[in-house]
């Protein structure tokens, strides 16, 4: 889900992830701190939303081919 980030997303999670105040992310961006709770706030709904979707494919794979071995391999 990190590869659909842009870079400037990647970098924002990423210093967060390592600690980082927001403040402190805003001065290494040169953008206000609040610009950046905005833009962290949407990245962690991109990243939420990518993790739901892997998740039920997921789900679905395995339904399937639970169902595909209960068949006796043959669906």
């Amino acid at each position: 889900c990190m590869s659909r980030l842009s870079p400037e997303e990647q970098e924002i999670i990423h210093l967060y992830l390592e600690g980082l105040t927001l403040e402190e992310i805003g001065a290494i961006l040169q953008q206000p701190p609040g610009t950046i709770g905005g833009k962290l706030h949407r990245i962690k709904d991109k990243l939420a939303k990518c993790i739901t979707q892997h998740e039920r494919l997921r789900n679905s794979y395995t339904k399937g081919h639970a169902a595909e071995e209960a068949a006796g391999g043959q669906q």
